[in-house]
């Protein structure tokens, strides 16, 4: 009922009023404030959920387990389909995708993730997937009235635990307590696991950033807005190229600078197909440039402004940008998607 109510919501003034007078007549003279005198169909759409599912905003503690397994293993199902898609993209255009011997091709290598840290990466994955279709499907309103906001239902999805379903395997392995026991502690470990003994994942690397504040996505848990500025243009509006001498600051500060930057710069790429195909989004191709856009959901490539001053010699267009691999949320919990992070190692120090 609550359906038909919604989809025909602004077909016709006199159902509005109909619907008002059957159930909110009653309602209103129980106490309740008079939906029908708002100009906003929000409110009135909110009042409609208010009588006829009064638990609604606490839609996420309804969700049976049975409802949650259903929704894991059709999108173990999507995903394996999706894997399968990218690796007839990369066997179609396999030329395009090919990176010569250069520093960037050195630096995907270096920041290739161990056989381990790829199987989280494939969990995160599984769970942000699981998250946009359980939102999409269960938060009311959602796909509707937006009584709801979608960052509200990204919030209520974080408060889900995925301990309490059948990927409970992955917390216990991810933020295993014990598996500090019987290290030899003496020395920083290469990956900074176990230098927090408490918590041993605090601070190692392909673990999530830790946030401030929370995201603000499209879908609530990981489309970033088309609206937002274009990042080359920010970018050298911040940065001007020009001379600048302080008298301050010796050489130091800018090496330290390069030590932290080389060591960031090492955030693992998303990667594409079974076989964990480096993805390069841009190409002189059109086709190819649709392609890849289309099929690989890490592309999020950067255009060039026409009146670029650095790239515009070049006739160069598209900048490639891949989003970095997503990581376990550290509460191990649903929602939206939270990006790895690497460990500033700063092994050359020590040499």
């Amino acid at each position: 009922m609550l359906s038909f109510i919604i989809g025909r919501m602004n077909s016709s003034i006199s159902i509005q009023l109909l619907i008002c007078l059957l159930i909110f007549l009653p309602s209103y003279c129980r106490g309740y404030d008079d939906p029908c005198k708002s100009q906003d169909p929000r409110v009135f759409i909110k009042t409609i959920l208010t009588v006829l599912a009064p638990n609604y905003e606490d839609w996420y503690m309804n969700l049976t387990i049975g409802v949650i397994e259903e929704e894991i293993r059709k999108n173990m199902d999507r995903i394996q389909y999706n894997r399968f898609t990218e690796d007839y993209v990369v066997s179609q255009i396999s030329d395009h995708l090919k990176i010569g011997s250069s520093p960037f091709r050195g630096q995907l290598l270096d920041s290739s993730l161990s056989k381990e840290a790829n199987l989280e990466y494939r969990n995160a994955e599984l769970l942000v997937a699981v998250s946009r279709s359980i939102m999409s499907s269960y938060c009311p309103t959602y796909q509707y009235t937006r009584a709801i906001s979608v960052q509200q239902c990204a919030e209520d999805l974080s408060k889900m635990e995925v301990s309490k379903t059948s990927l409970r395997d992955m917390c216990s392995e991810y933020f295993n307590e014990r598996r500090c026991i019987e290290k030899d502690l003496r020395y920083r470990s290469i990956d900074g696991s176990c230098n927090n003994l408490i918590h041993s994942y605090l601070g190692k690397a392909t673990t999530a950033y830790k946030r401030l504040l929370f995201p603000d996505y499209v879908d609530g848990i990981q489309e970033v807005s088309e609206r937002l500025p274009n990042a080359r243009k920010v970018s050298v509006g911040l940065v001007c190229d020009e001379e600048s001498f302080d008298n301050k600051k010796t050489m130091a500060m800018a090496i330290w600078g390069i030590f932290i930057g080389h060591d960031l710069s090492r955030t693992a790429a998303s990667t594409m197909g079974n076989n964990n195909t480096f993805v390069r989004c841009c190409g002189d191709n059109g086709l190819i440039h649709y392609t890849m856009n289309k099929y690989v959901k890490s592309c999020n490539p950067i255009t060039i402004p026409n009146d670029d001053a650095f790239y515009e010699p070049k006739l160069q267009s598209c900048m490639d940008y891949v989003r970095s691999v997503p990581a376990m949320r550290s509460d191990c919990t649903f929602g939206h998607i939270d990006q790895v992070t690497v460990i500033l190692l700063h092994c050359n120090v020590y040499y």
